[in-house]
């Protein structure tokens, strides 16, 4: 009768944290789906589209002094498959949260068990985990998803069978999954070499409060050398591939980084806040918490403390790993991006340190997993209910509040509205079969600073509807600030030297020609309107000082507009493609404007 009744509470709790799964999922799957590409989504499919396979060359590919590539599979898979489309981006964010949350579940389900069936609050840690503000930058941006979702899974997963193997008499079927998991887990995000550490430390503070740590210490060593292997094997990849992560040394920065995470980033979170969200664009959203929310943050803090003393004092050990993990990914940022550009609000993005969340869901699975110990004074079990009744529904109201303003904040995607517009006008223009020059999108899509991954052929170059981009067309259009195509003319700055050939100009022969400008030219993007008489269809190459650019040109007198990288006094003409004669007239050289 008792084992029926155990097992029924098993099934019971397995579908109560099923269903707390499916619907934290979808609830931030829906947050994500306002949203579109921004930033890091955009010029990471521009480098993936780049590659015929993923290659180990694109897989080892250095991103911003990070080793992913796990990540760069993703983000070929839907480069080649699903360009720019939205909702199978959306369903690959659902997949990886799920993932994330389906492994947090099982960590509660694993600190939570009792005697052979999980206790029932084992739901509490993983609501918690699937609501906190902490998590919802990194399970709404794909960019910052497929790195830390994984890494997520991983923690999870890895202190989950680490506490199995302690349990176990045969340790070494859990271990080996705890070792998989971690390394999976290093695939996608070199912040998992914290990870392996991080376990370690957990586990040392769950014995540290069960008094089991003398007894445990040798399995917890075999656990560290097992996470050892990994983690130290990884770490060598990464500085073989990667090298020094820094950028430059650290600066009077740093502490204002370590400051502002803790205090502006993680503090408000713990009550679930921050509630308000700034963002300019091109930024992804940053928590801006009002002092409330600060206060209350504090608040909730010393709430838990007090909580987790008055059941057992050396119980606090157990949030120790929670509060001290930030410092290693805060010490990395520090170190990778510390100087004059880098701002405080970097770490109020709370991207850098989601795995807190997965940390603090483990803390708190194992202390309610804990019997409240006899010469504990506990409230009366009327005011205990009403007293967590009232912090469960401030704390859903105050998350609730974060999520709507997040998502608010979020909607805002102007490189949607952008590319939306911009492939309606390319689709019209495609069915003239006129190629169009290429160029570089809005500044509140993407800076010039991720050069050439802002220009149109390494974004949509190539897809179906879409006419071609290249170097070269006869009717030049310029793209507005709203993805608009409109007509648009040259602005002459330079010119090429009348030629002497009376009906001709200057005479070109198939070994080429130097045609003098009127005047020097920096060397910069520029584009000639090039005015030409052809004896047949071939192509002709174009340079200044920089390289050559070859274009088609067509039999009769024609002009076209071709873009060339450069400078210099003198336009270079290598007429191919079987033309014995080529002709050319006075061509302007400058930069086009609206007409």
């Amino acid at each position: 009768m008792q084992l029926r009744s155990s097992a029924e509470s098993t099934r019971t709790s397995a579908v109560i944290l099923s269903a707390i799964v499916v619907f934290g999922v979808s609830l931030r799957t829906a947050v994500a789906a306002q949203g579109w590409f921004y930033w890091d989504d955009l010029t990471l499919y521009a480098q993936a589209r780049s590659f015929d396979s993923p290659s180990v060359e694109l897989l080892l590919r250095n991103h911003d002094g990070h080793l992913m590539p796990g990540a760069w599979l993703i983000e070929w898979i839907l480069a080649t498959f699903a360009p720019l489309n939205w909702p199978v981006a959306v369903a690959v964010l659902a997949l990886l949260q799920l993932s994330a949350a389906a492994s947090v579940a099982w960590l509660s389900w694993v600190l939570c068990a009792r005697a052979g069936s999980v206790a029932p609050w084992a739901a509490l840690p993983l609501s918690l985990y699937l609501l906190t503000p902490l998590t919802l930058p990194s399970t709404t941006w794909l960019a910052t998803a497929v790195n830390t979702m994984p890494l997520h899974a991983a923690i999870a997963l890895t202190l989950a069978h680490c506490v199995l193997a302690l349990r176990s008499r045969t340790p070494w079927r859990h271990l080996t999954i705890a070792a998989l998991a971690l390394s999976i887990g290093l695939l996608f995000s070199e912040r998992a070499l914290f990870a392996g550490p991080i376990v370690v430390a957990m586990l040392v503070c769950f014995c540290a409060a069960s008094a089991t740590l003398r007894s445990q210490f040798r399995a917890i060593a075999r656990i560290a050398v097992v996470l050892a292997i990994p983690t130290v094997t990884w770490a060598g990849v990464y500085f073989a591939t990667i090298g020094d992560p820094r950028t430059s040394a650290a600066g009077e920065s740093t502490f204002e980084l370590f400051t502002s995470g803790y205090l502006r980033s993680l503090l408000p979170t713990v009550a679930g806040g921050p509630w308000h969200w700034e963002r300019w664009h091109p930024s992804p959203p940053w928590a801006e918490a009002p002092v409330a929310a600060l206060v209350l943050g504090a608040l909730a803090v010393v709430g838990i403390a007090i909580w987790t003393a008055r059941r057992r004092v050396r119980d606090l050990v157990v949030w120790l790993p929670v509060v001290c993990y930030p410092v290693m990914p805060l010490l990395a940022l520090a170190l990778a991006r510390s100087g004059p550009s880098a701002t405080e609000e970097i770490t109020q993005t709370l991207r850098h340190f989601s795995e807190v969340a997965v940390l603090a869901a483990a803390a708190t699975a194992f202390l309610l997993s804990r019997p409240t110990p006899e010469k504990a004074h506990p409230l009366p079990r009327p005011i205990a209910l009403s007293l967590g009744s009232a912090v469960a529904a401030a704390y859903l109201v105050s998350t609730a509040i974060s999520t709507i303003s997040y998502a608010h904040s979020w909607s805002e995607q102007p490189a949607r509205e952008y590319f939306h517009t911009l492939r309606e006008e390319l689709t019209e223009r495609a069915e003239q079969e006129e190629p169009i020059l290429d160029q570089a999108v809005a500044l509140d899509v993407l800076l010039p600073v991720v050069y050439p991954d802002n220009m149109l052929s390494r974004l949509i170059g190539g897809l179906d509807d879409v006419p071609e981009i290249g170097d070269w067309t006869t009717d030049p259009v310029l793209i507005d600030g709203e993805g608009t195509l409109i007509p648009s003319e040259l602005m002459p700055l330079r010119a090429t030297v009348p030629g002497t050939q009376p009906d001709c100009g200057v005479l070109v022969g198939p070994e080429g020609e130097s045609i003098a400008l009127d005047g020097p030219l920096l060397g910069r993007d520029w584009v000639v309107r090039f005015n030409y008489f052809a004896d047949q269809a071939g192509t002709v190459s174009l340079a200044l000082d920089g390289e050559e650019v070859e274009v088609p040109v067509q039999a009769g007198l024609s002009q076209l507009h071709v873009h060339v990288l450069g400078g210099g006094q003198e336009l270079r003409v290598t007429p191919g493609g079987g033309i014995n004669q080529l002709c050319v007239g006075r061509s302007e050289i400058g930069l086009l404007a609206a007409s």
